[in-house]
């Protein structure tokens, strides 16, 4: 007797388990329990479930910065149609253009940072110059409502010489003789680097770089759309190459 009554407890227990665990499942799971529990027990058939919402068809999120990719040719001939002067050979030859105002020295402001320079030198026509700070108001209007607002965007590369170049060639085989950075319209922008606000010392996370990556290729885009600047993104470098447009 006693033992038939530990049986009808312990069944009664299961029971209680099972329905307990079925009706999470409803509330938890709706969809799945009205699709297959349905099909056997009508009572999951309720159709005003508090959980049940519209089905909305997930997009993929796709970036912007392959789909920056204009190329050497797209950009080369209006480059130079915009050159300031002759080729400089070498770093002596960019004072009298600088004199002239032909040049303009590119010092780093609230917008964004020139690296150490070790192929290039800090210089840019007026044209290109705009753009390089146009570029920067864009990008940190964008963050304006974040807690990355105020970050800036890292310069890497602007005015090369000949010389320069020819250095460059022997470390990178994708470095080109006759390149736009000959004329000062061009700069490259890291797309994995980014710096604080003055004053503030922050390391980024992966999260926020790749953000942040995102929206300078949208800024980038939407300059490149009203025929602002030709850009290329550039995967071996980690950097936008920009070069100034002249319509």
């Amino acid at each position: 007797m006693k033992k038939f009554k530990k049986i009808i407890k312990f069944t009664l227990f299961l029971f209680l388990i099972g329905f307990f665990g079925l009706i999470t499942a409803f509330y938890t799971h709706p969809t799945f329990m009205e699709e297959y529990a349905g099909k056997y027990i009508s009572f999951f058939k309720v159709k005003n479930s508090p959980f049940k919402g519209a089905k909305e068809k997930c997009s993929e999120y796709e970036s912007l910065s392959p789909k920056l990719n204009d190329r050497y040719f797209d950009y080369i001939w209006n480059s130079a149609y915009q050159k300031f002067g002759d080729v400089i050979k070498n770093k002596e030859e960019i004072r009298p253009y600088f004199l002239e105002k032909k040049l303009i020295l590119i010092d780093s402001s609230s917008v964004y940072l020139v690296d150490s320079l070790f192929h290039s030198y800090a210089f840019l026509t007026k044209d290109a110059k705009i753009l390089l700070d146009d570029i920067g108001l864009i990008f940190q209007a964008k963050l304006v409502n974040t807690n990355l607002r105020n970050s800036r965007i890292l310069v890497t590369s602007l005015l090369r010489t000949e010389k320069t170049i020819k250095r460059l060639m022997k470390r990178n085989r994708n470095s080109l003789r006759i390149s736009s950075h000959l004329h000062g319209t061009t700069f490259d922008l890291a797309h994995n680097e980014f710096v604080s606000e003055f004053g503030v010392l922050k390391t980024f996370s992966q999260a926020e770089i790749d953000y942040l990556k995102d929206v300078l290729a949208e800024t980038l885009s939407e300059l490149r759309e009203k025929d602002r600047c030709f850009v290329t993104y550039e995967y071996h470098q980690a950097c936008f190459h920009v070069v100034n447009k002249k319509v």
